[in-house]
């Protein structure tokens, strides 16, 4: 399960990771990126704009999304949150944190798979 953390504790537990496991591989990042995808594809207020992977320990995953009607900006923070702790970190160990930024907010996510890897990532969200 997931656990909701101010920025700062978040940076914290990356870190903390960071020098403890290994980043998931390659495939695994192809395979995050698809789960995300399927997660946020079927959301009609939200359109996927790009993603890809790389190895910022604490960005491994990048993802931009738009939000199809600035209204709906406000209550989609609280839904990152849920599509991440009950469709992709239910079992694992995990944090997640919203930061505010000037065109919306950023979705930031960290989990430990089960054969001791992290995942990193940041969704950027924004409005038109």
């Amino acid at each position: 399960m997931s656990r909701a953390c101010t920025p700062a504790e978040f940076e914290q537990i990356c870190d903390q990771w960071a020098r403890a496991y290994q980043p998931i591989t390659g495939r695994e990042q192809e395979a995050w990126l698809s789960d995300w995808d399927r997660v946020i594809e079927p959301i009609s207020y939200l359109k996927l704009v790009s993603q890809k992977s790389g190895f910022a320990l604490h960005e491994i995953l990048l993802m931009r999304c738009r939000v199809v009607n600035p209204t709906h900006l406000a209550f989609t923070k609280g839904d990152f949150a849920q599509l991440w702790k009950a469709r992709l970190a239910y079992d694992l160990e995990a944090a997640h944190t919203t930061e505010d930024t000037e065109q919306g907010f950023d979705f930031r996510f960290a989990a430990l798979n089960a054969s001791g890897a992290y995942v990193t990532g940041r969704i950027e969200v924004f409005r038109l």
